[in-house]
């Protein structure tokens, strides 16, 4: 098989393309991310804040068990919700990547079996 100078140029170029593609991606998730931790050291921030006017409002043994109960609970709340955010940037990134590969992968068959059933020989250098 025989491959001309633009065959190359163009390969290398679609290339290109895909790894700029994926780099933008990859810097698009990784902003989501960020985003997602300073929302939550924020919330955790504040969350950190009341607990302790909270703890400083107790007067007695029960209010601190009752104070502890509500704590954990939005704890788990918060962290739940965390989790499922991170699980989501994680699934979209996961989509996005396997859609882009797939669609390199798809434009790299179709222009290795359309130059290889046109120009059949050998790889010229």
């Amino acid at each position: 098989m025989k491959i001309s100078k633009e065959q190359l140029v163009v390969a290398k170029k679609a290339n290109i393309e895909a790894v700029l593609k994926l780099g933008l991606l990859s810097l698009e998730h990784a902003e989501r991310l960020v985003d997602l931790n300073v929302r939550n050291a924020k919330i955790a921030l504040e969350h950190g804040t009341f607990s302790a006017t909270a703890l400083g409002n107790v007067k007695d043994f029960r209010g601190l068990i009752a104070l502890h109960k509500e704590l954990a609970d939005v704890g788990i709340q918060e962290t739940t919700e965390y989790s499922r955010a991170i699980h989501r940037v994680a699934a979209d990134a996961e989509y996005d990547f396997s859609a882009l590969t797939e669609v390199a992968w798809i434009t790299n068959t179709k222009r290795s079996k359309h130059g290889s059933a046109r120009q059949p020989g050998r790889i010229s250098r």
